[in-house]
């Protein structure tokens, strides 16, 4: 929103989008058609899956916001910017041409709801009851900026990992690390623990890689790698590390005795037990 009520003269907004790469770390995007004015898209698949055979398209639609926008004398105007991401696990590009459609699909819904606004407004206000306040104003806003990443990232119903920063940072490429289980999770449990299930539960569905992955190490029991993704096998965004930190599952552990200290909820880790 632009407030230029209290000014005398007109003055234009410029806004510029930072450039959608082609080439990600690992998905190899090209532009795709979207059928629809104001509408960009772009669509590929991950390079170098975990399997062989675990190929997913991402595909990614954005509405265009005009460079230059004249806000006149006396106006108030609100821009607004739209995107949309799909992803089709396990289906090679070739044979799924069109993931973009979807992604348009939910834009266009977007556009014509009304009342989206409103209810993200709302679902933040009853998510975001307050903070943390310190004596130190910096730590605080930094402290606070974190949860407010993290929230943004992490949902009740999807079992995913974050790093204390949030997905959006580029020193976890949405791989899971111990720092989910150690600092993420822990952050949020004292106010959000349906949250902090969630990280919990990535590990319990994974569980039969850790059996893998131990049998392979000449281990008993099991052996969480110190970095996973989709399959919850070993990845190599630091290869070195993965045969240096062998103490994820310590920190798994730390998480479930946290957990239980916080919410004594029997029913969950009798689930998982």
């Amino acid at each position: 929103m632009i407030d230029n009520s209290d000014n005398e003269s007109d003055f234009d907004v410029n806004f510029k989008l930072a450039k959608v790469s082609k080439k990600a770390a690992d998905i190899g995007f090209v532009e795709v058609e979207t059928q629809e004015d104001g509408i960009k898209g772009m669509q590929g698949v991950n390079e170098n899956p975990e399997r062989g055979d675990n190929v997913n398209t991402v595909a990614y639609a954005y509405t265009v916001v005009g460079e230059t926008n004249l806000v006149k004398k006396g106006e108030v105007k609100t821009f607004y910017h739209y995107a949309a991401i799909h992803v089709e696990y396990a289906s090679p590009l070739e044979k799924n041409p069109n993931p973009i459609k979807d992604a348009v699909r939910d834009i266009k819904a977007a556009i014509n709801d009304a009342g989206l606004k409103a209810d993200h407004v709302s679902a933040w206000g009853e998510l975001w009851q307050g903070g943390v306040e310190v004596d130190d104003e910096e730590l605080g806003d930094k402290f606070n900026s974190s949860l407010y990443y993290m929230l943004s990232s992490l949902h009740q119903d999807v079992n995913w990992p974050t790093g204390p920063g949030g997905i959006p940072t580029n020193g976890y490429w949405g791989n899971a690390f111990w720092d989910n289980d150690m600092w993420s999770m822990l952050a949020v449990l004292p106010w959000w623990p349906e949250l902090a299930q969630t990280g919990i539960q990535y590990r319990y569905d994974r569980l039969p890689w850790a059996q893998v992955y131990a049998k392979a190490h000449q281990a008993s029991g099991l052996y969480y790698p110190w970095q996973t993704a989709a399959t919850g096998g070993a990845v190599d965004l630091a290869e070195f590390s993965n045969s240096l930190e062998k103490h994820t599952g310590g920190d798994i552990s730390n998480t479930l005795r946290m957990f239980w200290d916080v919410t004594h909820d029997e029913s969950f880790l009798n689930k998982i037990k």
